[in-house]
């Protein structure tokens, strides 16, 4: 009976874990204060990689291989929004994983309001400051 309380608490324990992981979204200030004034590097899903720059005036300067264009970043609600000239661009939920990773996934607006990402859509893309090592994993593109 003890064996079966401490495999129950456990699983407990780890079921608890990942529902708290689901709601880790970044908020607005934390998104405020890990992307004004930074540049980052990342990779799309597809494991193809950029560079961006979110200035401190809401200007972005982006860059992958063969692209480069200009765009403006803000933060609506808890969401981190960049829309870009001749590209895609959109609002989405963050969240940091490890000390220098940073996913980004699209959202939808249900009824209740409350932000969630979009059913069975995995990140759309990760992020780190390049000055640092990086806690994403690494993509193949």
């Amino acid at each position: 009976m003890i064996m079966r309380t401490k495999v129950f608490a456990v699983a407990l324990m780890v079921t608890s874990f990942d529902a708290s992981a689901q709601d880790a979204w970044m908020q607005a200030n934390e998104l405020r204060a890990a992307f004004n004034g930074r540049t980052v590097t990342g990779q799309h899903i597809d494991g193809s990689p950029f560079t961006a720059t979110y200035a401190a005036d809401g200007s972005i300067s982006y860059s992958q291989p063969e692209i480069t264009t200009e765009g403006r970043w803000h933060i609506a609600k808890n969401e981190f929004c960049t829309f870009y000239e001749g590209l895609n661009g959109g609002c989405f939920l963050t969240r940091k994983i490890g000390e220098n990773c940073f996913q980004f996934y699209v959202t939808e607006n249900q009824e209740t309001g409350r932000l969630t990402p979009k059913e069975g859509t995995p990140y759309v893309s990760q992020v780190w400051y390049p000055e640092l090592k990086s806690t994403c994993e690494v993509l193949s593109g």
